[in-house]
C-alpha cells in the first residue's frame, strides 16, 4: 500500500442516462482532474454508478485511513443531489476531511450557493489538472490556498477565492490515468460495439445564449493535436478492447484540418468512432471528400445542436445558420450513412406555443428527409447563471435557486421556467424520446426496444398533435427502466460492464 497521501474522488450518478446506457461512461472529469496529481498523490476515484444499494458502506470503507481530500464533480441538476448525498456520507465518517466540490455548477457559483452549503470546504474552478495538485499541497502543509488559480475556500472571515487560468496547450497534460480505474466497466454497447468516451479539445468559440461554455471556456477553443489524440485512440484499442470512440468535445470540428488527420489516423485501426459537438454550418461546410474520408474512416454519428425550428427562438438564443440550412444539410447528408443527431430545447424564455410547434414539424421533417437522423428527446431549457437566457428567465419571473439542494431540482426533463406549463414540457420531453429507432443503438435489450418500436406511431402522434392526456405509458417505461436496472446489477454483482 502507497504511503503517499491519498486524495479520495467522487464521481455521483448522472441521471437518467445511468439506466439507459448498458454501462456508465467514463469518469472524464475525474480522470483528467487527476492526470498531475497522480505523480505526487495517491489519487482513488469512488463511482457511486458501479454500485448498487450498498454504495455508502463501500464508500465508508474507502473513507478508512482518512485521506487528506475529497473530491467531488458535479452538473447542474439531478447530479449535484446524487453528489451532496455522497458528502452526506464523507461527514458523517470523516468530519475532519475537507471536500472540494470541482465541474461546471460549483465553478459557475463557487462563492454564491457552493460555498454556502456546509458539505464544501473548497471549490476547484475550471480545469483541475494544476490546481488540484496545488490545493493538496496547501491541505496538507495546513496553509489557506491563498494565489492558487480558480481555487475558493472558506473560514471564519468569509469567503475567498483567486479566478482560474485556462490552460492553453493541452498537449503539455499528462494521459489521462486510466488505471485508475477498470476501464471494463466503462464501455456502453453502441450499435453493438464496445464503445468509450473520450475528450480530445475544450471550449467552444460561439455565442449561444443559454450555453454554460461562455462562462466555464471564456468561449475559448483549445484542443489536443491530432497525434497526441491518436496516441489515446491507440492505446485504447490495443490495451482495453475499445471499438468505438465516442469524442464529447463541444466542438470538434472547430480546427477542421485537425479533425480530419484525427480521421485520417483512425482509419487503418479498424473502429467506428462518433463526434458530439458539430454545429451546422460545419455540417454544411464539409465537402463531398471529407465526407467520403469520415465514413472510409468509421464515423457513424455526428451530434449537432439545433435547439429550434422557430427563427424567432433561434435568433433570440443567437444559433448559428437558418432553418433552411437545416434543412439543406439533412437532405445533402441523407446520402453518407452516418447518423445525424439533431438536438432540440423548449422551454426556453418568451416561447410560445407556435415556437414549440415549429420546432415540432422540423424535427419531424428531417426523419422524412434524411433516414439516418436521430432526434433528441426535446430537453428543457437549463438556466445556467452568467449566461444571457438565465437573466431572461429571471425576468420573466424565475426565481433562481438559493442553494446546492435547491439547484438540484433543475432538470431538462421538466420546465424550469414554469410559466404555468411544467406538465406540458415533461410530456414532450418523455414523447419526442421515441420519435425514432435510437433505443436499438444503445444496447438496450430486445424487449425494451420492441417496446419502443410499437410505441414510435403513438409518440408521434402525441408529439405532433400535442396530446398529453392519460399519459400512463411514462410510469410504465420508469417501472421498465427500474425492472431492468435491477436485473442488470442482479446478474453482475457490482460491475457495470458491457453484455
Amino acid at each position: 500500500m502507497s504511503a503517499r497521501p491519498r486524495i479520495l474522488l467522487l464521481q455521483p450518478a448522472v441521471g437518467e442516462w445511468d439506466g439507459m446506457r448498458s454501462s456508465p461512461a467514463l469518469p472524464l472529469s475525474l480522470l483528467h482532474a487527476a492526470s498531475v496529481a497522480v505523480r505526487d498523490w495517491d489519487v482513488r476515484i469512488f463511482d457511486r454508478r458501479i454500485h448498487g444499494a450498498d454504495w455508502q458502506e463501500r464508500l465508508r470503507a474507502e473513507l478508512d485511513p482518512a485521506p487528506l481530500l475529497v473530491g467531488v464533480t458535479a452538473f447542474t441538476g439531478p447530479m449535484i443531489r446524487s453528489a451532496l448525498d455522497m458528502c452526506d456520507v464523507v461527514r458523517a465518517a470523516r468530519p475532519e476531511v475537507p471536500i472540494a466540490w470541482g465541474g461546471v455548477h460549483p465553478s459557475l457559483l463557487p462563492a454564491e450557493t457552493t460555498l454556502q452549503d456546509p458539505r464544501a470546504d473548497f471549490v476547484v474552478q475550471g480545469e483541475g489538472e494544476y490546481t488540484l495538485p496545488a490545493l493538496a499541497r496547501a491541505v496538507a502543509e495546513g496553509k489557506a490556498p491563498v494565489g492558487i488559480p480558480g481555487v475558493w475556500w472558506k473560514d471564519a472571515d468569509g469567503v475567498h477565492g483567486s479566478p482560474p487560468e485556462l490552460i492553453e496547450n493541452l498537449d503539455e497534460l499528462p494521459t489521462p490515468p486510466w488505471h485508475l480505474v477498470d476501464v471494463a466497466r466503462y464501455q456502453p454497447t453502441y450499435k453493438g460495439r464496445r464503445s468509450i468516451y473520450l475528450q480530445s479539445s475544450r471550449g467552444c468559440p460561439f455565442r449561444c445564449g443559454y450555453c454554460y461554455n461562455g462562462v466555464f471556456n471564456g468561449r475559448r477553443w483549445r484542443g489536443l493535436s491530432a497525434e497526441r489524440t491518436l496516441e489515446q485512440v491507440r492505446h485504447l484499442v490495443a490495451s482495453h478492447g475499445v471499438r468505438d470512440v465516442y469524442f464529447v468535445d463541444d466542438m470538434f470540428f472547430a480546427d477542421k484540418a485537425r479533425a480530419m488527420a484525427i480521421a485520417a489516423g483512425i482509419q487503418p485501426l479498424g473502429i467506428t468512432w462518433q463526434v458530439q459537438g458539430i454545429d451546422i454550418l460545419g455540417l454544411k461546410h464539409l465537402t463531398v471528400a471529407e465526407l467520403d474520408l469520415l465514413v472510409a474512416a468509421g464515423c457513424t454519428r455526428m451530434s449537432v445542436g439545433i435547439e429550434s425550428g422557430s427563427p424567432r427562438i433561434r435568433t433570440l438564443v443567437r444559433k448559428t445558420g437558418t432553418v433552411e440550412d437545416v434543412r439543406e444539410v439533412a437532405t445533402r447528408l441523407a446520402g453518407h450513412p452516418i447518423n445525424i443527431y439533431c438536438s432540440f430545447m423548449c422551454g426556453l424564455p418568451s416561447e410560445t406555443d407556435e415556437d414549440v410547434r415549429q420546432t415540432v414539424e422540423l424535427a419531424l421533417e428531417l426523419l422524412r428527409l434524411n433516414p439516418n437522423i436521430r432526434i433528441s428527446p426535446f430537453y428543457n431549457f437549463s438556466p445556467y447563471p452568467g449566461t444571457d437566457m438565465f437573466d431572461q428567465a429571471v425576468a420573466l419571473g424565475m426565481e433562481a435557486p438559493r442553494t446546492l439542494a435547491a439547484w438540484a431540482e433543475v432538470d431538462h426533463s421538466a420546465a424550469n421556467l414554469d410559466l404555468g406549463r411544467r406538465r406540458f414540457y415533461e410530456a414532450l420531453y418523455f414523447t419526442s424520446m421515441f420519435l425514432d429507432d435510437k433505443a436499438g443503438e444503445y444496447g438496450m435489450p430486445s424487449w425494451a426496444v420492441a417496446l419502443a418500436r410499437l410505441y414510435r406511431p403513438i409518440a408521434r402522434f402525441r408529439t405532433r398533435h400535442f396530446f398529453f392526456r392519460g399519459l400512463v405509458e411514462r410510469d410504465l417505461m420508469q417501472w421498465v427502466l427500474g425492472a431492468w436496472e435491477r436485473a442488470r446489477r442482479a446478474g453482475k454483482g457490482t460491475s457495470a460492464g458491457c453484455p
